[in-house]
């Protein structure tokens, strides 16, 4: 709902207020894979990774903004998940008239010596303080507490008040919440970030783990580097009576851009509980193994079916999509995503006209570079982009250099 981002790489000064759907757009480094970065940041973080997280960075140096006289980054989320309310309810918490549903959760870690340290951490529902830690200059010390000011959210927390934790210094305080009898909240908020997936450019080359035969498992969100891909199709083929509409959903958009696609075909004799995902075209007899699709095939197959997946992840986030993707897809491309920002907030760089053609230009934001710090304006906000609109698509705009990239 609402992110305020200090200090993070070159996201130095950052307010903004996304959408359901967000198209990131701009030039080579202004800042739009840090930006998806962070999400993987905070997903990496609240899954007791925090150290790891900084490490893979290669370092809170260069996670912190050069520029940065205070060497610190800052970050502010107000949350608005859909299903919060109703996760709450499931779990057989009692709720207040006029609970808030707004989760606000705030981190603040500054570089000590070459070494991250947090310094503040808290999580809020608006006025409501569910977590609070704050690093303690005079004795070294880290704690955190996990408490209510407010008695009216005294059932949810099941009575038990405040309650001070000692924590790993190292990790976030939030993610060593494993109580979640005691604090429901804080533990449904994490295993809600958790959720979280960044699908960055993956490799679907010849040797890619997205071609061979995979281990028949459950069904699950789609791994960012699709070794699940067979699996998921899998499932949905097995459990389409009660899962009705998704593959259909899959195949059909598929045969909108492939109007010789007839199905697919699953090979079990492989041993070793696995599975191969089979391609059947009207054009051959034998259906093609996944092994010999193209490398744009796959990838839009994986799109189309992380767009229709009966959970998905609740923050989706998709750098350069149309890497390796014919124009005319992005059309269909454009479509599922508005469709999946019906249940899933999504966030996607891109560099495709083409697909910035189908967009509203609400939904599109501008990223900048100014002296080494990252700008962000929704495209609803350039001046004349109205009257540009009256004559012109986006994605023709985008062409003339009116929006988008700086020669």
């Amino acid at each position: 709902k609402k992110l305020d981002i200090k200090g993070y790489k070159s996201l130095n000064n950052i307010e903004m207020e996304p959408s359901a759907l967000n198209i990131l757009i701009g030039p080579n480094r202004s800042g739009k894979t840090n930006f998806l970065d962070l999400f993987d940041f905070l997903r990496e973080a609240m899954e007791g990774k925090f150290m790891e997280a900084v490490r893979r960075r290669n370092g809170i140096g260069e996670i912190i903004y050069k520029n940065s006289d205070e060497k610190i980054f800052e970050i502010g989320v107000l949350f608005d998940f859909k299903n919060f309310l109703e996760i709450i309810k499931r779990e057989g918490l009692r709720l207040f008239e006029g609970f808030p549903k707004y989760p606000i959760y705030c981190l603040s870690v500054s570089n000590n010596l070459g070494l991250p340290l947090i310094e503040e951490e808290s999580l809020r529902l608006t006025s409501i303080t569910l977590l609070s830690r704050r690093h303690k200059v005079s004795n070294g010390t880290h704690s955190a507490v996990f408490f209510s000011k407010d008695e009216r959210i005294q059932d949810i927390i099941e009575g038990k008040g405040i309650g001070l934790k000692q924590i790993e210094p190292e990790e976030l305080a939030i993610a060593q919440v494993l109580d979640k009898s005691n604090y429901p909240l804080p533990y449904i908020f994490v295993e809600w970030v958790k959720q979280w997936k960044v699908y960055k450019v993956c490799d679907v080359g010849e040797n890619a783990e997205v071609r061979k035969p995979q281990t028949v498992m459950p069904l699950a969100p789609l791994e960012p580097d699709l070794r699940n891909l067979t699996n998921i199709i899998h499932n949905l083929y097995l459990e389409r009576s009660k899962l009705r509409g998704y593959l259909q959903e899959i195949e059909e958009t598929i045969r909108q851009v492939f109007p010789e696609f007839e199905g697919f075909e699953f090979r079990s004799d492989i041993g070793y509980g696995k599975i191969a995902l089979k391609w059947k075209s009207k054009f051959f007899k034998d259906a093609e193994d996944m092994a010999v699709l193209s490398d744009g095939t796959i990838r839009f197959l994986a799109l189309v079916t992380l767009l229709n997946l009966p959970d998905p992840p609740p923050v989706i986030c998709i750098d350069e999509p149309e890497i390796g993707l014919h124009p005319k897809m992005m059309m269909y491309l454009a479509e599922q995503m508005k469709a999946a920002s019906d249940h899933s907030q999504l966030f996607v760089a891109t560099h495709s006209p083409d697909l910035l053609r189908f967009m509203d230009p609400s939904s599109v934001w501008i990223f900048d570079l100014e002296d080494g710090e990252t700008t962000i304006k929704n495209l609803s906000e350039q001046k004349e982009i109205e009257k540009w609109l009256k004559e012109y698509t986006l994605e023709e705009l985008w062409k003339m250099g009116i929006i988008g990239e700086k020669e």
